[in-house]
């Protein structure tokens, strides 16, 4: 059973702001990479980020929940940056929230959560695909050319210490607080030692050995997101276009998210609101348009790992909200010298976290259920739309098992 703000206790306070801090440290290079699938510049996705995780924070349907800049989303909408230009995006987002808001308050959007689990399994080792794969960014320079030499030994070795300290580095320690002396369990996430670190060690040593040197997050300008009303050619022509890239992102966005619901309601052993989070969504996805974003919704590795860290309120889910604006205003010089090395240890691991791999690999029977997953996850992981592999698995699961 969760608790509510009110009843924290101190350790579960310290807990939930580790928690916190981690992942905003994790979705700061995140939002700048899934900009530049878009074309879109460093502080579009720090801007969207900020909308979308300090809405959905503070009015979403379930605590300790994670949104942002997602790869589900990201996906859904590149092609109208080759069809139309990036001018479109904008509103291709809004219409997207404003199917999602559509969707809430008509019910559709529980037909979203009936989809098959062997379908949504699918989906989710699509889209831990295409977070690993797009790690390999952060292996190429400036000129999207592959490192060599030390510098790409330095990156694989960082990424591999980075990854080990995520997995087995969180520290445990009981502590007391108070005169009742009652013992509480102090949380410190392994992602948070291993930034700490390995950024700490580049920092000292590059000093006196440039050999140890690596690339480092090195983006971020401190801005605030601003109103932008979309200036282009909406004509019956442009819509046409436009409406079944909006309805993509709606719908990997809800799908995303409401698998995400589940899996903590059954972890929490509370009962989350569906609707609640999907009219907010759709809420935050307009007002992320109407700001220069390209939207987004709940990340799943993000919230498994903040489940992990000990998070059991809301606190968890806006003080992540929270010192991410904090980190990105005031405390960029600082940021800007994080290695992206210590990063991708952790966002691999996070891969991890949102497959469902069981369903691969490990399946109840290598059925025709097992099939229509590998085909949803082989067309959304080939293809890069998410939305894609849904439809092709659902079409597929009628065919095949009817």
């Amino acid at each position: 059973m969760s608790i509510s703000p009110s009843e924290l206790k101190t350790t579960q306070v310290v807990n939930e702001f580790l928690s916190g801090l981690t992942i905003a440290l994790l979705l700061i290079p995140e939002s700048i990479a899934f900009a530049y699938i878009l074309g879109l510049s460093p502080e579009t996705g720090i801007h969207n980020t900020m909308v979308i995780s300090l809405i959905t924070s503070i009015f979403g349907g379930i605590p300790t929940m994670i949104s942002g800049s997602t790869a589900a989303v990201a996906t859904s909408i590149v092609g109208v940056k080759t069809l139309l230009g990036n001018d479109y995006i904008l509103p291709t987002v809004i219409f997207g929230g404003i199917i999602q808001v559509i969707a809430s308050l008509t019910g559709l959007y529980k037909y979203v959560s009936r989809i098959p689990k062997y379908i949504m399994s699918g989906f989710l080792v699509a889209l831990a695909g295409l977070i690993a794969i797009n790690q390999l960014e952060d292996f190429k320079d400036k000129n999207h050319k592959f490192f060599t030499g030390v510098k790409m030994a330095n990156t694989i070795l960082f990424t591999i210490i980075s990854l080990a300290i995520a997995v087995y580095g969180t520290i445990k320690k009981d502590v007391s607080f108070g005169s009742t002396g009652d013992k509480n369990i102090i949380h410190i996430p392994g992602g948070l030692i291993s930034i700490l670190i390995i950024t700490s060690f580049i920092f000292l040593f590059s000093k006196y050995y440039d050999i140890v040197r690596v690339k480092d997050i090195g983006e971020i300008k401190p801005s605030l997101p601003s109103i932008q009303i979309p200036k282009v050619d909406l004509s019956f022509n442009k819509l046409i276009k436009i409406i079944p890239f909006s309805l993509a992102m709606a719908f990997a966005g809800l799908m995303e998210s409401l698998i995400m619901l589940k899996d903590t309601e059954d972890k929490l052993h509370i009962k989350g609101n569906a609707f609640k989070e999907s009219i907010t969504q759709g809420i935050a996805n307009i007002v992320s348009g109407f700001t220069g974003g390209f939207g987004g919704c709940v990340l799943v590795g993000q919230s498994k790992l903040n489940l992990d860290n000990g998070s059991v309120t809301q606190f968890s889910s806006i003080i992540t909200s929270v010192l991410f604006i904090v980190l990105t205003l005031f405390l960029t010089s600082s940021i800007n010298e994080i290695p992206m090395a210590a990063i991708v240890g952790i966002m691999i691991l996070i891969a991890y976290k949102t497959g469902d791999w069981n369903s691969i690999f490990k399946p109840k029977a290598f059925d025709k259920r097992w099939l229509v997953t590998i085909i949803t996850t082989s067309v959304g992981f080939l293809s890069g739309n998410l939305s894609l592999g849904i439809i092709v698995g659902l079409v597929c699961s009628k065919l095949l098992i009817g």
